[in-house]
């Protein structure tokens, strides 16, 4: 049975709207980014507090919680620990097993920083792990793990239990990267998460799962068939919006669930 969740900050920056919708949508899970305009690491005791009665009220759970927004500089390493802190702690205040994190951006060649990011990376998964829970790393275009083999690389240096993939297709073809089969054919074993976003090479923007060019058909029906059985996140990005509660809309995210969960159903895929 698959688990869908949502990045559900560009509904709106309420989350009590946010899951409004999702619930309207058969979503129960939240990946939490942001919420009322405030990063996820950003949320006071009470903030959290406030945030477990809206997920009550809704029946709802918190999937993923993100440490970071963007990719954290090789250089600034301290400040990736204090987020992936932080995130733990809104984690575990809301019943959640997953933080997300992007690899970390560097100014320098790729062999040349390699064993600095392997282990500035291992430091965050030492924290993950003795919290009893798992960094999602998902790729970035500005950050170390832009291609797959890198990803496969930082993910096989680091090499604990607590670091594993979310496979972001839409985000390997911005990069140059073929997402199927080629980030697929490097990553699938590593992947704990089915990040959903595609993207158009004609329009130059992202579209509904399925609408571009990211192969989310191809890569959803090679992960059932390989008796993929986790999380997948949908994220929009149907139209432009900053990281801090700007909006996609309701209508767009309403698109793009409709989108993936057609594609599931048309594969007979079991999800919930």
């Amino acid at each position: 049975m698959w688990t869908l969740a949502a990045v559900a900050d560009e509904i709106d920056p309420d989350p009590w709207t946010q899951l409004a919708v999702l619930r309207d949508l058969g979503i129960g899970h939240l990946d939490l980014r942001t919420a009322w305009r405030r990063r996820a690491t950003d949320l006071t005791h009470g903030d959290l507090d406030r945030l477990a009665e809206v997920l009550e009220a809704h029946e709802a759970r918190v999937a993923t919680v993100h440490a970071q927004t963007t990719p954290v500089d090789l250089e600034d390493a301290r400040t990736a620990v204090g987020q992936v802190e932080r995130a733990i702690a809104a984690a575990q205040g809301l019943g959640a097993r997953w933080i997300r994190i992007f690899p970390f951006a560097t100014g320098g060649g790729h062999e040349a920083v390699r064993a600095d990011v392997v282990a500035r990376t291992s430091e965050l998964a030492k924290l993950a792990e003795h919290a009893g829970m798992t960094l999602l790393v998902t790729n970035h275009p500005g950050s170390w793990g832009a291609t797959a083999s890198a990803m496969a690389e930082l993910e096989a240096d680091v090499g604990s239990a607590a670091l594993r993939v979310a496979l972001d297709p839409g985000g390997y073809l911005r990069a140059g990267v073929r997402p199927f089969p080629d980030a697929y054919g490097d990553l699938r074993a590593r992947t704990a998460c089915l990040q959903v976003t595609d993207f158009s090479l004609e329009l130059r923007e992202s579209v509904p799962a399925g609408t571009g060019d990211a192969r989310i058909r191809e890569t959803v029906a090679a992960l059932s068939a390989d008796g993929y059985d986790g999380l997948v996140v949908i994220e929009p990005h149907l139209t432009a919006h900053d990281q801090l509660g700007g909006r996609v809309g309701a209508d767009n995210v309403v698109r793009a669930v409709q989108a993936l969960t057609e594609i599931l159903e048309d594969q007979g895929i079991p999800f919930v």
